[in-house]
């Protein structure tokens, strides 16, 4: 263990060694700091005024679902060429000829990405949560536990993009890994639109859901990000299929995480 935690320690200062890190982070955060402008203003739905706490609840979970989104990307461009670089520098091979093995070398390079772009996404929602605070003078509950739960998404794909990194190039993983993610947003969303009540009666029938057996068994990426978004605040949310999306993509990274350690363990270095 305490090998493990030196390999993640050192994977996450030689991330942050990186300036156009801090550079993303402070674009993201000057970003999100010029959504206040949002949760400000008279707002008024249906000929009544809309207060500042529901304003600002709402405000708050469509950023707070930009933000998870994002997140996503800076994971996968975290992960993309870890392995590849060390291994191609010679930093593999000095760190394995310490007494570290191999499964303890590639979990630390994971938790090292996923702990970077988890403090990225952590950071960004955080000042979300003080805008809403600050502008609306409420507490908005479950929104820092629907950050962690947006976490899990970050894990999936730093394993998925440094399992298909060991396969092909860096580049291509990425892409292949956020096209996976963007199916998961267009077949979730949609089943997330076609169920909503307001959807069904400007439809004025009933939506029958037929799930097709590939769209429940699909990494369910947004509908664990939808179900974190219901947490603030209690909202409503409707799964895709007889799985919930936690379980889901659990199974998945409980797969990634044996398909790249075998992978790993083949590798010459």
């Amino acid at each position: 263990m305490k090998k493990l935690l030196i390999v993640t320690r050192f994977g996450v200062l030689d991330i942050l060694q990186h300036k156009s890190f801090y550079a993303i982070l402070i674009v993201s955060a000057v970003f999100v700091l010029m959504l206040r402008g949002c949760y400000k203003g008279n707002y008024t739905v249906n000929g009544q005024q809309v207060d500042n706490i529901t304003v600002a609840w709402h405000a708050s979970r469509i950023a707070f679902g930009v933000i998870a989104g994002g997140a996503l990307l800076i994971a996968a461009m975290l992960a993309m060429g870890i392995l590849r670089r060390e291994r191609v520098d010679g930093t593999a091979t000095y760190i394995l000829a310490k007494p570290v093995g191999r499964i303890q070398y590639a979990a630390g390079k994971v938790l090292s990405a996923w702990l970077v772009s988890g403090a990225f996404m952590v950071i960004l929602h955080l000042i979300i949560f003080g805008i809403s605070w600050a502008s609306a003078g409420g507490f908005m509950p479950g929104y820092l536990s629907a950050s962690l739960v947006c976490s899990i998404n970050l894990l999936f794909m730093v394993l998925l993009v440094l399992l298909l990194s060991t396969f092909i190039a860096d580049v291509p993983a990425a892409l292949i890994a956020l096209g996976i993610v963007g199916v998961s947003y267009v077949s979730d969303g949609m089943h997330q639109l076609m169920t909503n009540a307001m959807v069904k009666q400007a439809l004025q029938s009933e939506v029958v859901d037929k799930t097709a057996l590939w769209r429940i068994l699909w990494p369910k990426i947004s509908d664990l990000q939808a179900w974190a978004s219901s947490l603030i605040g209690n909202g409503d949310f409707r799964q895709t299929g007889p799985v919930h999306p936690a379980v889901n993509i659990a199974i998945y990274i409980a797969l990634l995480s044996l398909l790249l350690m075998l992978k790993f363990r083949k590798n010459e270095m």
